[in-house]
């Protein structure tokens, strides 16, 4: 099992060494396809537990996900400023939705709580 571990790390490194171009396009098919998994896997997470305001901050991002996880696919590794913007729109997104979250988590608490 470690054997084929290392082969397969040598591999990984042999391509990104031999061809950079194709080991860019690969990363960025990675990484779309895996904003596309992860977009699904929080739009099957909303729950009827989770009140209105948690749900749809859930949904844009979910939404987000899946349009950078498209986008990405989509570009045909057309260049790295291409996806380097794409990514950088996309955590911006992100991080305005948690910080949504963590203002309304913090209205939510009560006055003594000081966790």
């Amino acid at each position: 099992m470690l054997q084929r571990s290392w082969v397969s790390l040598l591999g990984a490194v042999a391509t990104v060494v031999a061809g950079p171009t194709i080991s860019e396009r690969a990363v960025v098919y990675a990484i779309g396809s895996l904003s596309i998994v992860l977009g699904a896997i929080e739009a099957a997470s909303l729950s009827e537990a989770r009140n209105g305001h948690e749900r749809w901050l859930g949904a844009v991002a979910s939404v987000a996900a899946l349009v950078l996880g498209v986008a990405l696919l989509g570009s045909g590794g057309r260049g790295l400023h291409l996806v380097v913007n794409l990514l950088g729109i996309y955590f911006l997104v992100i991080g305005s939705l948690r910080l949504a979250r963590a203002v309304a988590a913090h209205r939510a608490a009560p006055a003594g709580d000081t966790r």
